[in-house]
């Protein structure tokens, strides 16, 4: 029917995500997850099952229910997103990694930190293959990976992360100093 074509119309589903990131960032997380279900329920109605946007959606529903301390929910939220981003994508796809780097979130929340620090490990290599060694991501990656390996008492490890880490992160910084204005 019209009305139900015009609730899932992509305009109006894009606006009630808008919407949702702005009340969670005031800090109503109920209300932003009951938008993000709405906008998913919308997607699920309208795109096909391997669509990315439905993919991305249903990772912003993980991420809303991560806030809200769902790390068992929004796990297997993500691992079905990431696996359908296997299915659909090339293995360097920048959505693929980006998928992986969500996944040893909820993993380190639930305290599996081995399975955490495995998936930061391919998020960290996809990124090395992919984007510049002072690309924001690969360095948060990085961080992430030896913040995983020291909390498993992997100092010496994490330890090894950090020049280039510390590297990347002063080129950025100069970067950042030549472009602003005097």
């Amino acid at each position: 029917t019209r009305r139900s074509a015009d609730l899932d119309h992509r305009d109006r589903l894009a606006a009630q995500f808008n919407l949702a990131t702005s009340m969670s960032a005031m800090g109503d997380r109920t209300g932003a997850r009951a938008l993000l279900e709405a906008v998913l329920a919308g997607y699920e109605r309208t795109l096909p099952a391997d669509h990315p946007d439905l993919f991305r959606a249903r990772g912003n529903l993980a991420d809303s229910m991560r806030a809200m301390g769902d790390h068992a929910g929004a796990r297997a939220i993500v691992e079905a997103v990431l696996a359908g981003f296997e299915r659909t994508l090339p293995p360097d796809h920048p959505d693929l990694i980006r998928a992986r780097a969500h996944l040893p979130l909820s993993w380190c929340a639930m305290c599996a930190l081995a399975g955490a620090r495995a998936q930061w490990e391919a998020v960290l290599a996809g990124y090395e293959r992919t984007l510049p060694e002072d690309h924001a991501d690969r360095l948060r990656a990085r961080a992430a990976l030896a913040s995983a390996m020291i909390t498993m008492g992997e100092r010496s490890g994490a330890r090894a992360l950090v020049p280039a880490l510390a590297a990347g992160m002063r080129r950025r910084v100069l970067a950042s100093q030549a472009l602003a204005p005097r």
